[in-house]
């Protein structure tokens, strides 16, 4: 056993960073670390083939910025160490068994009886969504984890929206919570969510574009009408429950001058974030960029009203899965650029409401192309959604 101290050299540090920075969910530039160190490791003694857990802190001009990674060590026939991704290779679950039996830093908390078990008696492991700010996967059939590539504290919504959802409402339509790995060190953070795996169609971008190139989808027009009605309940009836919750930092209350003053910062970073990306990805200059940076101004503060809580924050039609029985709304992690102080801030439900109305533009112009057709059809589901929506507030007199 070798402490993973000594085998973090400045060349494997760099290896690895050149390596993962090319993956989709890698959210800074190379160029944009200044430099790289190990805030923490599980397990901190390894050997050829074991899996670990790490959290790198990058040093940025814009302050740290932490990464966790799911890794394999491989050492070659030289004597050199190098790193693959676990979850992506099939080995995660060997550190997820050992932590169970150890009492470090590192913890599988549970809520209610039979993760820990399942954890361990189950080898059934299945990679799913590795391409996104986390890298998700399976458990058997009735697990699902989410490996978040950007550690927060354990404040994450993604951790605690759902458990406190079905604490102070009867709302089914999200996965139940049944734990997460927890790092209580250096400082607090959450690793991976444990969740129940929702039997499902897939998420409602992907279920209405392929039925809509169904040989037989005749109707695909009324069944795509009548989901859209289910999606404005549901998305309605999430709002009822958010606004639910009786803890502190979550109940519902009025927007303030502060709260404007955040929104607008937020929306600075974003549209800065946004220009960066094209420039570096595309070639796309500032100064093209002038006229979009425009429509992107936050309105004045009197002109924001209304009412502010917990929301979903990054809502659209892949985040929506199809069920037999009702929508089920998932990742309630936030938008992944934005700083996870705006992604645990309360909002307007509004802001829900407008990014599930826009996937629908998306979602007809990507199956019918550009032209007067996909607009039309978009506002026709726009309305269905948004008519549904506001009639199963009001039913529950619900003020926005």
């Amino acid at each position: 056993m070798t402490h993973i101290g000594e085998i973090m050299t400045d060349s494997l540090m760099k290896e690895t960073i050149q390596k993962f920075s090319s993956r989709r969910w890698f959210f800074l530039r190379p160029e944009d670390i200044l430099s790289a160190n190990i805030l923490t490791a599980y397990p901190e003694d390894v050997e050829d083939g074991d899996s670990l857990i790490m959290v790198l802190s990058l040093k940025t001009e814009e302050g740290e910025k932490l990464m966790d990674l799911a890794l394999t060590l491989h050492q070659d026939t030289y004597g050199d160490y190098h790193f693959t991704d676990s979850i992506e290779d099939g080995h995660f679950p060997d550190v997820l068994k050992k932590m169970i039996h150890e009492d470090g830093d590192f913890k599988i908390t549970e809520h209610g009886a039979g993760l820990k078990h399942w954890v361990e008696s189950n080898p059934d492991f299945k990679p799913m969504k590795l391409e996104q700010s986390n890298s998700s996967f399976k458990l058997g059939d009735s697990v699902i984890g989410k490996f978040f590539r950007t550690p927060s504290g354990p404040e994450n919504p993604d951790y605690q929206i759902p458990i406190l959802i079905r604490k102070y409402s009867d709302f089914n339509g999200v996965p139940e919570n049944l734990g997460a790995i927890m790092y209580n060190g250096k400082r607090d953070l959450c690793i991976c969510v444990f969740s129940t795996f929702i039997k499902n169609m897939g998420d409602y971008w992907k279920y209405l574009f392929e039925r809509s190139r169904e040989t037989d989808n005749s109707n695909f027009l009324i069944e795509a009408r009548e989901e859209a009605v289910k999606i404005g309940v549901a998305v309605a009836k999430l709002h009822i429950s958010l606004a639910s919750i009786d803890e502190k930092g979550y109940t519902r209350e009025n927007f303030t001058e502060r709260d404007y003053l955040r929104i607008k910062k937020q929306d600075n970073g974003l549209i800065q974030d946004f220009k960066r990306i094209l420039k570096s990805s595309y070639g796309v200059s500032y100064r093209d960029l002038n006229e979009i940076e425009g429509r992107f101004k936050t309105p004045e503060f009197h002109m924001v009203g209304g009412k502010k809580q917990p929301i979903h924050g990054d809502l659209h039609l892949g985040q929506i899965l199809k069920t037999e029985e009702t929508p089920v709304i998932i990742d309630f992690e936030g938008e992944p650029m934005a700083a996870m102080e705006d992604r645990v801030s309360k909002g307007s439900v509004l802001k829900d409401l407008a990014g599930l109305t826009r996937s629908w533009n998306y979602l007809w112009h990507f199956i019918l192309g550009n032209g007067d057709l996909p607009d039309k059809i978009s506002a026709e589901f726009r309305k269905i959604t948004v008519d549904t929506y506001m009639k199963e507030m009001e039913k529950a007199g619900m003020e926005m």
